[in-house]
Protein backbone atom coordinates (compact mmCIF):
# COMPACT_ATOMS: atom_id res chain seq x y z
CA UNK A 1 0.00 0.00 0.00
CA UNK A 2 1.37 3.39 -0.98
CA UNK A 3 0.56 6.40 1.19
CA UNK A 4 1.55 10.00 1.65
CA UNK A 5 2.06 11.50 5.08
CA UNK A 6 0.77 15.03 5.45
CA UNK A 7 1.16 17.56 8.24
CA UNK A 8 -0.24 20.99 8.99
CA UNK A 9 -3.33 20.80 6.81
CA UNK A 10 -6.33 22.56 8.33
CA UNK A 11 -8.36 23.93 5.47
CA UNK A 12 -8.60 24.49 1.72
CA UNK A 13 -6.28 27.52 1.76
CA UNK A 14 -3.57 25.90 3.88
CA UNK A 15 -0.58 24.42 2.06
CA UNK A 16 -0.17 20.67 1.83
CA UNK A 17 3.06 19.84 3.61
CA UNK A 18 4.86 16.53 3.33
CA UNK A 19 7.00 15.33 6.19
CA UNK A 20 10.14 15.51 4.02
CA UNK A 21 13.00 17.79 5.00
CA UNK A 22 14.22 20.12 2.27
CA UNK A 23 17.82 21.33 1.97
CA UNK A 24 18.43 25.03 2.58
CA UNK A 25 20.71 25.27 -0.46
CA UNK A 26 20.91 23.36 -3.73
CA UNK A 27 23.73 24.16 -6.17
CA UNK A 28 23.84 23.10 -9.81
CA UNK A 29 27.54 22.93 -10.72
CA UNK A 30 28.92 23.07 -14.26
CA UNK A 31 31.92 24.13 -16.33
CA UNK A 32 31.44 27.78 -17.38
CA UNK A 33 32.96 27.14 -20.82
CA UNK A 34 31.56 23.76 -21.86
CA UNK A 35 28.44 23.51 -19.67
CA UNK A 36 29.59 20.05 -18.60
CA UNK A 37 28.16 18.98 -15.20
CA UNK A 38 30.82 19.07 -12.46
CA UNK A 39 28.78 18.30 -9.31
CA UNK A 40 30.29 14.80 -9.03
CA UNK A 41 33.93 15.79 -8.52
CA UNK A 42 33.23 19.23 -6.98
CA UNK A 43 33.22 19.81 -3.23
CA UNK A 44 32.01 22.64 -1.08
CA UNK A 45 30.32 23.86 2.03
CA UNK A 46 27.83 26.36 3.36
CA UNK A 47 28.36 28.55 6.42
CA UNK A 48 25.94 30.55 8.56
CA UNK A 49 27.89 32.08 11.45
CA UNK A 50 29.41 29.19 13.44
CA UNK A 51 27.29 26.63 11.56
CA UNK A 52 28.93 24.80 8.64
CA UNK A 53 27.74 21.93 6.47
CA UNK A 54 29.31 20.11 3.53
CA UNK A 55 27.63 20.04 0.13
CA UNK A 56 26.44 16.47 -0.42
CA UNK A 57 25.16 14.71 -3.56
CA UNK A 58 21.80 15.95 -4.77
CA UNK A 59 19.89 15.43 -8.04
CA UNK A 60 21.12 13.12 -10.77
CA UNK A 61 20.40 12.94 -14.50
CA UNK A 62 18.52 10.00 -16.01
CA UNK A 63 21.95 8.61 -16.96
CA UNK A 64 23.04 8.77 -13.31
CA UNK A 65 25.35 11.79 -13.58
CA UNK A 66 25.27 14.01 -10.50
CA UNK A 67 23.92 17.47 -11.34
CA UNK A 68 23.54 19.18 -7.96
CA UNK A 69 24.87 19.25 -4.42
CA UNK A 70 22.81 20.23 -1.38
CA UNK A 71 23.39 21.29 2.23
CA UNK A 72 21.78 22.31 5.52
CA UNK A 73 18.63 20.15 5.44
CA UNK A 74 15.74 21.79 7.26
CA UNK A 75 17.76 24.82 8.37
CA UNK A 76 16.76 28.32 7.26
CA UNK A 77 19.46 30.99 7.41
CA UNK A 78 21.86 33.35 5.65
CA UNK A 79 24.62 31.35 4.00
CA UNK A 80 27.99 31.81 2.39
CA UNK A 81 28.30 29.06 -0.24
CA UNK A 82 31.68 27.87 -1.56
CA UNK A 83 32.33 25.34 -4.33
CA UNK A 84 35.83 24.05 -5.09
CA UNK A 85 37.33 21.77 -7.71
CA UNK A 86 41.02 21.39 -8.64
CA UNK A 87 41.67 23.10 -11.97
CA UNK A 88 38.91 25.66 -11.42
CA UNK A 89 38.62 29.03 -9.69
CA UNK A 90 36.83 28.75 -6.33
CA UNK A 91 33.18 29.83 -6.64
CA UNK A 92 31.78 31.84 -3.71
CA UNK A 93 28.42 33.47 -3.03
CA UNK A 94 27.81 35.34 0.22
CA UNK A 95 24.59 36.43 1.88
CA UNK A 96 22.43 33.70 0.34
CA UNK A 97 19.04 33.56 2.07
CA UNK A 98 17.28 30.23 2.61
CA UNK A 99 14.00 31.45 4.12
CA UNK A 100 11.51 29.69 6.35
CA UNK A 101 8.24 28.83 4.67
CA UNK A 102 4.92 27.56 5.95
CA UNK A 103 6.17 23.96 5.57
CA UNK A 104 9.79 24.43 6.70
CA UNK A 105 12.84 25.80 4.90
CA UNK A 106 12.36 26.92 1.30
CA UNK A 107 15.29 25.66 -0.76
CA UNK A 108 17.38 28.35 -2.45
CA UNK A 109 18.70 27.14 -5.79
CA UNK A 110 22.02 28.43 -7.10
CA UNK A 111 23.91 27.87 -10.35
CA UNK A 112 27.70 27.65 -9.99
CA UNK A 113 29.45 28.05 -13.33
CA UNK A 114 33.07 27.21 -12.53
CA UNK A 115 35.73 29.07 -14.49
CA UNK A 116 38.85 27.06 -15.41
CA UNK A 117 41.97 28.21 -13.53
CA UNK A 118 44.36 30.35 -15.58
CA UNK A 119 47.31 28.39 -17.01
CA UNK A 120 50.54 28.49 -15.12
Amino acid sequence: MLGLLLAGCEGPTDPICTLGISPAVEVTIEDAVTGMPLAGPARGEVRDGAFADSLVPGAHSIEGEMLTRTAAPGRAGWYDVEVTLPGYVTWLRTGVLAPSGSCGVRTTRLHARLEPSPPG
